[in-house]
């Protein structure tokens, strides 16, 4: 699919009733079996294979543009970046399927 005004690629789905459009990228080359270390506002820090960080579209521009050496500050807490990180690892290299709510189990990995 392409955004509407932008022509990007990317793919739209539902979340809580709303239309939202995610773009679509793969990530570089010169990063895969990298690591890349993100910290959270309260000051907690995160390691997360290179592939499972380009999911997040905020991410893998980030790192592309400073290289995956430099640790990476998210103005997120670290409760919030555990559940980003979790999906991130389990949907690595797949692309995510619609999530059933109201979620069965508590984590992704129960739910399938």
């Amino acid at each position: 699919e392409r955004a509407p005004s932008s022509g990007m690629a990317g793919h739209t789905f539902d979340v809580f009733g709303h239309r939202v459009f995610s773009s679509v990228g793969t990530c570089p080359s010169a990063l895969l079996g990298k690591t890349v270390v993100v910290r959270s506002s309260d000051t907690e820090t995160f390691e997360l294979d290179a592939e499972a960080a380009c999911m997040s579209g905020r991410l893998r521009t980030i790192v592309g543009l400073q290289g995956h050496e430099e640790e990476i500050s998210l103005p997120l807490k670290k409760s919030v970046l555990r559940k980003v990180f979790e999906y991130c690892r389990h949907y690595k290299g797949r692309l995510a399927s619609d999530i059933p709510l109201p979620l069965a189990f508590d984590t992704l990995e129960e739910c399938g």
